[in-house]
């Protein structure tokens, strides 16, 4: 069983989350994220990377946590 590393960038308004972007690259991730803050009110908003792990297997199914 192989494993593959995605990043889903979380973006967060006034408490809510609003999205939920996937990526193959954390460098891309970061760079999506780098635009989405200069949008963002940095008392109240927020975005957050997550790293998860993603098998090869079809019939697997991981929890995300």
């Amino acid at each position: 069983m192989k494993n593959k590393s995605m990043w889903i960038l979380v973006e967060v308004r006034s408490g809510i989350p609003l999205s939920a972007k996937t990526f193959f690259e954390e460098k891309l991730a970061k760079v999506e994220e780098t635009k989405l803050r200069k949008t963002l009110n940095l008392e109240n908003d927020e975005t957050a990377i997550f790293e998860v792990e993603v098998s090869d297997e079809k019939n697997n199914v991981y929890p995300i946590s």
